[in-house]
Parts: C-alpha cells; sequence; structure tokens
C-alpha cells in the first residue's frame, strides 16, 4: 500500500500460477478505524466517536421489538452501517439528531426524522441493512441499502 487509506489489490486470476496480475488502488479510508457492535437491548445512542466505519447489527433474531438508533449529530465524512441478523418481527429505526436530516431517495426526509426498515411493519427484516455518510454538518446520505426502507417520521 501507498499511504495510510490505501490498499494495492492484486489480480490473480492467472491460473499459470504467475502473480503478474493486475495491480488496483482502492481508497478504503471510510472503513479505517471501523468496528462491530451488536445491539440486544433495544436501543443505541453511538457516540460520534464510533461512526467512522462501525457496523452496527441489530440482534433481532427473535425480537418482538424494534431496535432503535439515534444518530450523533451529524459531521461530514462519519459513516456507518446498520444490519438486521435475525427474523424475528422486530426491525431497525434510525432517528436523526435534532437539526440533522437523512436524505433517502434523494430527497430528505426531514429534520429528525428516522427511517424504518421493513421489519418495523412486522415483517421481520433478516439482512436488511442501510449505511449512511454524512457530508456535512447536517446531513446524512443513504449510500448503500437491502430491503425497503421508508420515512418512519418524528420518533
Amino acid at each position: 500500500p501507498a499511504g495510510d487509506d490505501l490498499m494495492a489489490i492484486t489480480d490473480t486470476s492467472d491460473t499459470s500460477g504467475s502473480s503478474s496480475g493486475t495491480s488496483k488502488r482502492v481508497d478504503v479510508s471510510w472503513i479505517r478505524g471501523g468496528e462491530i457492535i451488536t445491539t440486544t437491548d433495544g436501543t443505541e445512542s453511538p457516540a460520534a466517536t464510533q461512526m467512522y466505519g462501525t457496523m452496527f447489527i441489530a440482534d433481532n433474531a427473535t425480537a418482538a421489538n424494534d431496535t432503535d438508533y439515534t444518530l450523533p449529530s451529524a459531521a461530514e465524512g462519519m459513516t456507518a452501517c446498520f444490519y438486521d441478523n435475525g427474523g424475528g418481527t422486530g426491525g431497525i429505526i434510525i432517528d436523526a439528531a435534532t437539526g440533522d436530516e437523512i436524505i433517502l431517495d434523494g430527497a430528505g426526509i426531514g429534520a429528525a426524522d428516522a427511517v424504518d426498515s421493513p421489519g418495523v411493519a412486522g415483517d421481520g427484516a433478516n439482512g436488511d441493512y442501510l449505511c449512511l455518510i454524512a457530508i456535512d454538518a447536517t446531513s446524512w446520505l443513504t449510500f448503500g441499502r437491502s430491503g425497503t426502507w421508508v420515512d418512519g417520521g418524528a420518533d
């Protein structure tokens, strides 16, 4: 790797045993310093320091209740993903902080509003996830997801 934020990936699909594949450089700074946090108690209020590449896993395997996350105030460059690893009837609710807004499908959903996973409706959301990146001091942009996430309104 050349630099703290880059790694080299070598294409080794050459079956002759040669390692003369093509090298590619990929920026992975958004996952540097991340961790995995499993939530089992139904609520989580991540600290700002946890919002740099962290994967939050909602342990909804048998839960009948939703896991409710309240985001810290946005700061440009923060990133996190939220994943439902269960099949119970619980889902994931992600609340923006007061004054912040989540941008879903290219449109803001309202200051301090939440986005809800399909499991919030009681469908069981095994494998649903949503990734967010703070693009400035008040806006969270969704940049990856599985499942139909919706505007959950004020929480």
